[in-house]
């Protein structure tokens, strides 16, 4: 820390996929890390900072009227802080005020427009008759944005796919000014993850929304839900103290015990992870039972769909052993991994202990041989920036001996580890992996027929449609169940993708093994709904 900053006692961190924001006493705001979205706040200057670095726009001496910085919040690689304003008359309660900053290419900054970057930090720009006087709370995803006002409201912007914005009719993908989410009252704790949302309201439910392919709403479903929906499942275990999201999973404060659910496939949800081979995978598409538990799927060896016990902390059962238990307090959440806060009751834990149990309850097989299993880039991701068309902001940045590497287990061959990149939306780290294997077949499928070009249309990935495509990727290639990529874009209502694919040669009459053309489902139970 510059001696300068030194003194200043660190009042809130917020952190994004390759850079940190600080709020500081007094109301300063610091950066470090990378800046090359203008993530750092310092306008036309994006190199990298490696010491904190005061944003002057946002010292009080530079804002509108006597304004001091009170919240600060990071997603991707965008920020957002709140500023509020004392008014002089004892009677007018203060005004605050949001600035955002940093890339903009879904419009989650909220100025208005959609572009590159902000390189400033910017006024977020209020339709008519919004007035966000006060502001509970501030959460930033991936690529969207929202907010909670003081009467219980939520309001978000920014990338709309997925349902991300719980926005149902909301016409385009992206939605640059903050809009009411309809159906949210009384919430007092909001929080986001990477492209999925929950809210907690006095009454004590849980709301969530956006994306779920990773059992992220916690409802027994792999279903991305566009509007807010009331967890049912939550509702039956017990008061719900907390809600937190991490990059794609979620974990809820019970009673002082905690509940984890979504994608766990790097043992961040703090349960053991079955084998591979003791679960069942799941494709995407409707559901085929009404609640499924645990599964696994293309990226992942573990997914879970409904709310599940943390057991660890309990006094009979867990690391600590003998009488001593843990009651949850809070918990901090990451893109792959998260940090428990509580205290110990009914015993006292001496020496190395702790040490000493702990590894007795933990899966020697997850810890140690996780790191074969599976590319090490999979697990180390932060918050990061989901971009359907700028795939320069998904650099993966990965440590000289954690280089791709070639190996004999299950997720160790080229397409699966493309496919696990795709459905991550990590562009960048698709074309290094090809590049890397320059004799690579466009036509390579995986255990389940899927090609590159399949699964990419299948997550809305348009530069890695294009890029299949010409490669010579066959647009009509069929996977083990018959389906197109032209069956999935349709099927998820990506119109301008399905437009691109029959202008490649698509052909939209073709049929899958249940004899469905892209017009009518991905199987017959479709046309039931």
């Amino acid at each position: 820390m510059p001696k300068h900053l030194s003194s200043l006692k660190v009042e809130q961190v917020a952190h994004g996929k390759s850079h940190v924001i600080l709020l500081l006493e007094g109301g300063i705001v610091a950066s470090i890390g990378a800046g090359f979205y203008s993530q750092l706040g310092h306008g036309e200057d994006v190199s990298i900072n490696s010491f904190p670095k005061i944003i002057q726009a946002l010292e009080p001496r530079n804002l509108e009227g006597g304004g001091l910085v009170v919240r600060i919040a990071a997603g991707g690689h965008h920020n957002a802080a709140v500023v509020t304003t004392s008014s002089s008359d004892c009677k007018t309660k203060s005004k605050s005020t949001i600035y955002c900053w940093g890339l903009n290419n879904h419009g989650q900054c909220g100025t208005g427009i959609v572009s590159t970057s902000v390189t400033l930090p910017t006024k977020l720009s209020l339709p008519p008759n919004y007035n966000f006087e006060q502001i509970l709370d501030l959460q930033l995803g991936r690529s969207h944005s929202a907010l909670l006002t003081a009467d219980g409201r939520v309001y978000s912007w920014g990338e709309t796919n997925q349902g991300r914005l719980g926005i149902a009719d909301f016409k385009g993908s992206t939605c640059p000014a903050p809009v009411y989410v309809a159906g949210l009252v009384n919430v007092k704790k909001l929080a986001v993850g990477d492209a999925h949302n929950m809210a907690l309201t006095n009454d004590g439910r849980v709301w969530t929304w956006g994306w779920g392919a990773d059992g992220q709403q916690g409802s027994g479903s792999w279903l991305h839900f566009r509007t807010p929906r009331v967890n049912s499942y939550l509702e039956k275990l017990g008061f719900v103290r907390e809600i937190h999201c991490g990059a794609t999973f979620c974990a809820a404060i019970i009673d002082y015990e905690l509940f984890t659910w979504g994608g766990g496939d790097g043992g961040w949800l703090g349960h053991i992870v079955p084998k591979p081979s003791d679960l069942d995978f799941i494709e995407p598409g409707p559901p085929k039972s009404s609640k499924v538990y645990e599964g696994k799927s293309f990226d992942s060896d573990h997914d879970v769909y409904l709310p599940k016990k943390v057991d660890c902390f309990d006094k009979d059962d867990g690391w600590l052993g003998g009488s001593v238990g843990f009651n949850v307090k809070t918990v901090g959440l990451g893109g792959s991994h998260m940090i428990v806060f509580g205290t110990l009751t009914g015993g006292e834990v001496k020496g190395d202990q702790y040490l000493k149990k702990s590894p007795t309850k933990m899966n020697s097989r997850h810890h140690i041989a996780r790191f074969d299993d599976i590319n090490l880039t999979d697990i180390a991701d932060s918050k990061s920036d989901d971009d359907d068309d700028d795939d320069d902001d998904d650099n993966v940045l990965v440590n000289s001996k954690m280089q791709y590497k070639k190996s004999s287990s299950s997720k160790g061959n080229i397409i699966d580890q493309l496919l696990s990149h795709v459905r991550h939306r990590r562009t960048e780290a698709v074309y290094e992996l090809i590049h890397a294997n320059h004799n690579y077949n466009f036509e390579t499928k995986d255990e389940h027929g899927n090609t590159l070009l399949i699964v990419s249309a299948q997550n809305n990935l348009t530069p890695i449609v294009n890029f299949s495509l010409s490669n010579g990727c066959n647009p009509n290639a069929r996977n083990n169940k018959g389906n197109t990529a032209l069956h999935f874009t349709f099927y998820y209502k990506y119109e301008s993708l399905s437009n691109l694919l029959i202008s490649k040669g698509a052909d939209d009459l073709i049929q899958n093994f249940e004899g469905l053309t892209c017009y009518e489902g991905l199987r017959r139970a479709d046309l039931l709904d």
